[in-house]
């Protein structure tokens, strides 16, 4: 099968409050990995493809959680339990909150790289 994706999946774990557009009530989840286009989250709820979601991420960075509204792409249950991993693009984020999700996926990619770094042999 030919991956579909733009962009890496770096992982990410960190505190995730979802609802639906049409909801007043906030459900937790944990992100499990981002990507500059969206990110994948375990909850207990299955959630339908085409769902729309304003989501808060919490950066363990900030004390301000990024704030953006995305669309369920893919959601599959977990094998031997009682979650679901969902898949989500960003459908729309402001500005500021932008910025912040794309630092927060590039400091994911070049801790990804100081890895590969580190199992490099040195030259002598």
């Amino acid at each position: 099968m030919k991956e579909r994706r733009r962009y890496p999946r770096m992982d990410l774990d960190a505190k995730i409050t979802y609802r639906l557009s049409d909801s007043p009530e906030g459900k937790k989840a944990v992100s499990q990995n981002i990507s500059a286009e969206g990110f994948c989250f375990s909850s207990d709820e299955k959630l339908a493809n085409g769902t729309v979601l304003e989501i808060e991420l919490q950066n363990r960075h900030s004390e301000r959680p990024i704030r953006v509204r995305a669309k369920v792409v893919w959601c599959e249950k977990v094998k031997g339990e009682n979650s679901y991993s969902t898949g989500v693009k960003v459908l729309d984020v402001n500005k500021i909150d932008e910025g912040r999700f794309l630092t927060l996926y590039c400091s994911r990619l070049i801790d990804r790289l100081d890895d590969f770094r580190k199992k490099e042999p040195h030259k002598s």
